[in-house]
């Protein structure tokens, strides 16, 4: 009875010892503090109820020096670690994120049968290695080098189900191309019940005047380490960017159980990616490693045109609705920006815009919303149905256009010569939010993903 009474008034002591986090945070932003400081330690972090799933929040903080030097943080649930939202000029200073066993965002194990046909593969789980079968994307490795394996069938669109107890069946045609007996496969997903991607950085605003945008961005993160990423590691979207990435660490983290086999995957899609910024991110000195995708990603995104007035006059307002292929995170659509058909593609400048939401509001083309509805997966016209943008912008001198509505189908507006003018249907890209500047120098890369994009 005294023991369990000692081991009782230990938790309840290790309990009260916890620092609330969120609450420091929340504390310097609403003081305009200079430094807030997380306390070092090992610390099994749980999101508050008051932030939507998100582990640590910074709500609109300016000119503020994050602190967490000695602090690792194992997050507990599936979900971000941290969101930085609206914030200018703030700087992430150390500390180690990593994800509890039950809640890893990937799980791994042994290929112990390729299908005849290739048609599936079966992975024997290792020990300490979540065993749910909802982690559907799986990348293949070499077990003697760690190195991701070539020549193998893109993965993307594997299904996973149960071929035994602590076996993994993933399915898909072709998916044991060129994979063999004791290859390591990982098997990874997003999140769960909450917001995906270790470390986020965006804006909230969809629509607005010219400066709005300018008012978020020159952030930096430095010597921090990152173990795992439910989705991409760092991503920042929106605003006007210029972020810098020092010293940071992305990398598999130590094995689940002791004398357990090593982790072969970091984060299991981008380690970085910088998108529908002004101004491109700085990344150096920094060692990134194991992606279960890109390295390095700089972007824009792309909006088609869902409905078009009279094109033909250069320089008088037209009014258009726009739909974001990003969704939420496509950085919005502001007064002044210059939209293109491509990189010599006509070209407009936007004067007026909406976020309008849904298709009916933004009073999208019949041709289009069909196109739309009879979209299968991964092509051109499968866009949501609820990012549709009301917009008035002028079409710059020289730029060409087609008036007829929209091809019946996907196939002919692939083979219409007008891809490059503004035509219903067509995409345009946001000239003015494309990262530029961007810097990636004294880096260390060993990842199977592409090592920039």
């Amino acid at each position: 009875a005294i023991v369990m009474l000692l081991v009782l008034l230990t938790v309840l002591a290790v309990v009260a010892a916890q620092p609330d986090f969120q609450g420091l945070l929340d504390a310097a932003i609403a003081s305009r503090a200079a430094v807030v400081r997380l306390p070092p330690g090992t610390w099994a972090l749980t999101p508050p109820s008051r932030n939507g799933g998100v582990h640590l929040v910074l709500r609109g903080a300016r000119d503020l020096l994050v602190d967490a030097r000695g602090a690792h943080f194992v997050c507990q649930k599936m979900t971000r670690a941290v969101w930085m939202s609206n914030c200018a000029n703030v700087t992430w200073w150390g500390g180690t994120f990593d994800w509890a066993p039950a809640v890893l965002p990937f799980t791994q194990g042994v290929v112990q049968l390729v299908a005849p046909n290739a048609s599936f593969v079966d992975v024997q789980l290792q020990a300490g290695y979540p065993d749910s079968i909802f982690y559907d994307r799986i990348w293949f490795w070499d077990a003697d080098t760690r190195q991701s394996l070539d020549f193998v069938n893109f993965p993307w669109g594997a299904k996973s189900t149960w071929a035994a107890p602590g076996v993994l069946r993933s399915s898909l045609p072709g998916i044991g191309v060129n994979v063999s007996v004791g290859n390591i496969a990982t098997i990874s997903t997003g999140s769960q019940d909450g917001p995906c991607h270790a470390i986020a950085i965006d804006i909230t605003a969809r629509a607005g005047p010219a400066n709005l945008s300018s008012l978020f961005g020159n952030n930096t993160i430095r010597d921090l380490v990152l173990l795992a990423g439910p989705g991409m590691g760092i991503i920042e979207s929106g605003g006007y960017g210029n972020l810098t990435l020092d010293n940071v660490t992305i990398t598999p983290g130590p094995p689940l159980v002791p004398g357990g086999a090593p982790r072969y995957l970091s984060t299991s899609w981008d380690c970085t990616q910088v998108k529908t910024v002004t101004v491109g991110p700085r990344v150096s000195s920094s060692t990134i490693r194991s992606c279960g995708d890109d390295t390095f990603s700089v972007q824009s995104d792309d909006f088609v045109i869902a409905r078009m007035g009279d094109v033909s006059r250069a320089g008088v307002p037209v009014s258009m609705a726009l739909i974001s292929r990003g969704g939420p995170d496509d950085g919005g659509l502001f007064v002044g920006d210059v939209m293109s058909t491509g990189l010599n593609g006509s070209q407009l400048t936007i004067i007026d815009v909406r976020f309008v939401g849904n298709l009916q509001n933004c009073a999208a083309d019949a041709s289009i919303v069909k196109n739309i509805t009879n979209a299968p997966p991964y092509s051109y016209f499968r866009l949501p149905v609820d990012q549709c943008f009301n917009v008035t912008a002028v079409v710059q001198p020289g730029s060409r256009y087609q008036t007829p509505s929209s091809p019946a189908d996907e196939a002919d507006y692939r083979k219409s010569p007008a891809l490059d003018q503004l035509v219903l249907g067509a995409s345009l890209s946001d000239l003015s939010r494309r990262g530029e500047g961007f810097a990636f120098t004294g880096n260390t890369v060993v990842s199977g993903g592409r090592g920039a994009l």
